[in-house]
């Protein structure tokens, strides 16, 4: 896939390449820019890949921490733990300081914004069979599922990485 069949979406240039420098995998490279040339030309694959590359995210930076229990399969459950151990969960923020209230708040929506990406692939993605008259979502609904994605996986995955000295990761 060309350059130029993916640029032309919503999402800008500096977190894809953020992203695919970060994971610096042949797979997650593809996975990547999957998402963006299937938001230009097949919304529903595009929302079923956003919320497959989330989880990919969220499974690698998992794995690179040692998690000791079976990773979960459902994405909010996925998510959740993957917060919980970069010590972004609501439990981890000091609620007396001024802005601990704020961050909550925002923790809380992300978890929403989760939940809403999953229930969107599954009436809306790739990944589940559909019947004769189903009609899909547009490509500017794919763009925003991709465009929430990635800026997610950016956050969690620069978390990820502020705090490397923290654990002993591979």
């Amino acid at each position: 896939m060309d350059r130029e069949s993916i640029s032309s979406t919503a999402v800008t240039s500096a977190i894809f390449d953020d992203l695919e420098s970060a994971f610096s995998t042949e797979y997650m490279s593809d996975q990547l820019q999957r998402c963006l040339h299937e938001a230009n030309v097949n919304p529903t694959e595009a929302i079923g890949k956003a919320k497959e590359v989330l989880e990919s995210c969220c499974k690698t930076i998992l794995q690179e921490r040692r998690f000791q229990e079976q990773i979960p399969t459902n994405l909010n459950k996925l998510t959740k733990e993957t917060f919980k151990i970069l010590g972004i969960s609501s439990e981890s923020v000091n609620v007396e300081r001024p802005e601990g209230r704020l961050i909550i708040g925002l923790l809380a929506h992300l978890a929403g914004v989760v939940s809403c990406m999953a229930e969107l692939r599954n009436y809306y993605g790739s990944g589940h069979g559909r019947n004769a008259q189903y009609q899909g979502l547009t490509k500017r609904h794919a763009c925003l599922a991709v465009n929430i994605s990635f800026s997610l996986m950016q956050y969690l995955w620069e978390t990820h990485d502020e705090r490397r000295e923290e654990i002993d990761i591979l």
